[in-house]
C-alpha cells in the first residue's frame, strides 16, 4: 500500500471516529455548546471565510492554468466553484447576527445561499467524477466560466429579490424537514462521488481520484451532520463546517494535480520523449535565445563540439564555437548568419563553415538556421549542423581519383595510339585481332611491324597500369621496330625493364617473325602462354613454347628462338591468359580456344573468324570475366 493511501485511510478513520460519537451523542466535548452559543457568529465567519478562501483558490487555479490542462471536468469544477464561492460568501455576509442591519430577512438570504452553494457544489462534483476527461477548446473554457458567473449573478439576484417566495428552511431556530431532506440528498450525491472516486483510483492509480474520494467522504460526513443538528449552536453544526473545510482542502489537492501537476507531468514526459528523439538524431541541433545564449542542445551536438550540455546552457555560443573562420580570420557576431536569423527571422543554409571544439580544434560543418517563433514573435534561433569532415576527405579522395582517371585516360590514349599505329603500317588481311580490356586501360599488348621479308608479331601481358604500363608498351613497340629477330626484341625489353621498372612488375611476352615467302614462323617466348599452330591438312594443334622465363627475372638473360614451317591454310593462334582462365577453375588450359576454333567457319575472313571465336569464348566465361582478353589469329 502506498503512503498516500495509508494517510488517506487514516484520515477517513479518524474523521469517522470523530463523526460517529457526535452524531450519536450530540456532544463530543462537555459544555462546548455554551461556548459556541457565546461566540458562534465569530466562529461561523472564520469557518465560512476559510472554506470560501479554498473555493476561490480552486477558481484561480482554473483561471490561470486552464491553457495547460483544459479538460472538461477540471474546467467545470473551477467554473462551478465561482458560483459556490459567491453563494458561500453571501451566506456568510447575510448570516444572523452579522447582517441584521442590511436587511430584515437576512437570515432567509443566508439559508437560501447555503442551499444554493451546496446544490451547485454537489452537482458539480458529480459531473466532474463521471464526465470523461476530454480536452476542450479555449472558447469552451471561457464560455464555461462566463456561464457559471452569470449563473451566480442570476441566483444571487433571485434570492435577494424573491426570497419571500421560497419555502422556509428554518423555523423557531431549527432546520425544517425540507432543509434536512436537501442535506441528505447532498450526502447521497457525495456518497456517489466517493464510490466513483475509489473505483477510478483503483483502476487507474491516479492520485486526483483518491483526493476526490477523500473530499467526498468528508463532505458526506458534513452533510449528514448538517441534516441532523437541532439548533445553530449544536456541535454537529460546528463539526460539519470543519469537515466541509477539510473536504474542500482535499478537492483543492485534486485540482492542484489536475490543473498543475498533471499537465507538467505530461510536459515532462513529452520533454523527455523529445529529448530522446533529439539524442537519436545524428545531426547536431541546438537552440539559442535572442541574446545568443544556449537554450538546448542534443547529444550529437555536444559530442561534436566536445562540451557537456551543462557547460553550454545559458552561455553565449558565438564566442565559444563560432569566433574564428576556417582561414583564421576573426568572425564578428554581427556578421554571423545565426545571429542574423534571430534579428530578421530569415532562415539560412551555409554549405561550409567552421565551428570550434572545446579543445580548440576546428570542425568543418554545414548548417541550417531557422527562427523559433511564439505566435508571430521571434524568440530565438534553432541550428541544425553536420560534421562534414568525412565529406571533405571524400572530396580530397575524389580529386585524387579524378587525377588518376586523367592519368589513365592519357595512358589509354597513348596505348590506343601505339596499337592503332601497328594496324596502319601493316597488311592485316590475313590477321584477325580482338582485344578487350577488363577495365578502362588494357593490360594486354599486341603489335605488328611489317618488314621487307615478312612481319613481326608480338603479344604480351603487362603487370601494371597507367603511365608506367604505357611506357613499357612504348618500349616494346620501339624494340619491335629496331630488331627483326624475336630473341633480340625480348632481350632489349628485358634490359630496359630491369633498369627502369620496379621489382614487383613483370611481363610475359611472345614475339614471332613470319616470313611470308617461306612461311617459316620464328618465335621466342618470355613465359607467355604457348601459341597454337593448327595444321589444316592433319587437323591437329601444336603448342609453340620455349620454356624461357618472364621478363624482369634476369636482366642479362639470353632468350632462345625456334622455327616452325607453316603450310598454306595453316593457322597461328596467339592469346593472353584472360582467354583461357576461368574463375574458380582449378586447372586452366587452352581447350576452350581449340573448341572455339573448331566451331569457326574457316571459309570466312580472318577477322570474322577471330570475332566468332572471341564470342564463343565470352559465352564460355559468362559474366565472370576479371582479366584483359586478347586474341590474334594468323592465316598462312
Amino acid at each position: 500500500m502506498k503512503n498516500i493511501e495509508k494517510r488517506t485511510i487514516i484520515m477517513a478513520i479518524v474523521s469517522f471516529c470523530v463523526f460517529l460519537p457526535v452524531l450519536v451523542n450530540h456532544s463530543l466535548i462537555p459544555d462546548w455548546t455554551q461556548y459556541l452559543e457565546s461566540h458562534y457568529t465569530f466562529i461561523h465567519i472564520i469557518l465560512e471565510l476559510a472554506s470560501t478562501l479554498v473555493v476561490f483558490t480552486i477558481v484561480l487555479l482554473g483561471i490561470f492554468f486552464y491553457k495547460y490542462s483544459s479538460t472538461l471536468p477540471a474546467i467545470i469544477l473551477a467554473g462551478s466553484f465561482i458560483a459556490t464561492g459567491v453563494f458561500d460568501l453571501f451566506h456568510t455576509l447575510t448570516y444572523k447576527g452579522l447582517a441584521n442591519e442590511m436587511a430584515d430577512n437576512s437570515f432567509a438570504y443566508s439559508n437560501l445561499f447555503w442551499i444554493a452553494a451546496r446544490i451547485t457544489e454537489s452537482l458539480a462534483l458529480l459531473l466532474v467524477i463521471f464526465l470523461p476527461k476530454r480536452r476542450t477548446s479555449d472558447e469552451i473554457t471561457k464560455n464555461t466560466f462566463l456561464v457559471f458567473s452569470l449563473y451566480a449573478i442570476f441566483i444571487s439576484m433571485l434570492i435577494f429579490l424573491k426570497s419571500e417566495n421560497f419555502p422556509a428552511l428554518f423555523q423557531n431556530g431549527s432546520p425544517t424537514v425540507l432543509k434536512n431532506s436537501l442535506e441528505y440528498l447532498f450526502a447521497f450525491l457525495h456518497a456517489m462521488v466517493l464510490v466513483r472516486g475509489v473505483f477510478l483510483y483503483k483502476s487507474s492509480g491516479k492520485r486526483e481520484y483518491l483526493f476526490f474520494a477523500a473530499g467526498a467522504c468528508l463532505l458526506l460526513f458534513s452533510s449528514i451532520l448538517f441534516a441532523s443538528y437541532e439548533h445553530y449552536y449544536d456541535q454537529k453544526n460546528f463539526l460539519g463546517h470543519i469537515f466541509k473545510i477539510i473536504g474542500y482542502f482535499y478537492l483543492f489537492r485534486a485540482v492542484i494535480i489536475l490543473l498543475g501537476e498533471r499537465p507538467y507531468e505530461t510536459v515532462k514526459v513529452l520533454s523527455e520523449k523529445y529529448s530522446r528523439l533529439l539524442d537519436t538524431v545524428v545531426e547536431g541541433i541546438y537552440g539559442t535565445d535572442l541574446d545568443g545564449r544556449l537554450i538546448f542542445i542534443n547529444a550529437s551536438g555536444s559530442k561534436m563540439l566536445g562540451y557537456r550540455e551543462d557547460e553550454l546552457i545559458k552561455r553565449k555560443l558565438h564566442p565559444l564555437i563560432h569566433h574564428t573562420k576556417a582561414d583564421g580570420a576573426r568572425h564578428f557576431e554581427e556578421d554571423c548568419v545565426i545571429s542574423n536569423t534571430s534579428r530578421t527571422g530569415l532562415s539560412h543554409h551555409v554549405k561550409e563553415d567552421c565551428f570550434w571544439r572545446k579543445d580548440g580544434t576546428p570542425v568543418p560543418v554545414e548548417f541550417f538556421t531557422r527562427p523559433i517563433l511564439e505566435g508571430k514573435n521571434i524568440v530565438g534561433t534553432v541550428v541544425t549542423f553536420f560534421d562534414i569532415s568525412q565529406r571533405k576527405q571524400l572530396e580530397v579522395l575524389q580529386n585524387k581519383q579524378n587525377l588518376l582517371d586523367l592519368e589513365i585516360d592519357l595512358a589509354v590514349s597513348v596505348q590506343q595510339s601505339l596499337l592503332s599505329a601497328g594496324h596502319q603500317s601493316s597488311d592485316l588481311k590475313n590477321i584477325g585481332v580482338v582485344s578487350k580490356p577488363y577495365k578502362k586501360l588494357n593490360g594486354d599488348f599486341y603489335g605488328f611491324v611489317q618488314q621487307p621479308e615478312g612481319m613481326t608479331i608480338a603479344i604480351a601481358d603487362v603487370c601494371g597500369k597507367g603511365i608506367p604500363a604505357a611506357i613499357q608498351m612504348t618500349m616494346m613497340k620501339f624494340a619491335m621496330e629496331a630488331n627483326r629477330k624475336p630473341p633480340l626484341i625480348l632481350e632489349d625489353v628485358n634490359r630496359f625493364f630491369a633498369k627502369y621498372m620496379d621489382n614487383y612488375s613483370f611481363i610475359t611476352m611472345l614475339v614471332g617473325f613470319y616470313n611470308q615467302d617461306t612461311k617459316i614462323f620464328s618465335y621466342s617466348s618470355a613465359g607467355h602462354e604457348p601459341a597454337l599452330l593448327y595444321k589444316t591438312e592433319k587437323d591437329e594443334f601444336t603448342e609453340l613454347m620455349t620454356g624461357d622465363p618472364i621478363i624482369g627475372i634476369h636482366n642479362e638473360f639470353v632468350y632462345q628462338s625456334k622455327d616452325i614451317q607453316l603450310e598454306e591454310g595453316d593457322y597461328l593462334l596467339l592469346y593472353t591468359d584472360g582467354i583461357i582462365e576461368k574463375k574458380n577453375n582449378k586447372i586452366d588450359n587452352n581447350d576452350v580456344l581449340r573448341e572455339a576454333f573448331r566451331k569457326a567457319d574457316l571459309t570466312m575472313p580472318v577477322q570474322y573468324i577471330a570475332d566468332s571465336m572471341f564470342d564463343a569464348i565470352r559465352d564460355y566465361h559468362g559474366p565472370g570475366v576479371y582479366d584483359d582478353q586478347t586474341l590474334i589469329v594468323v592465316r598462312a
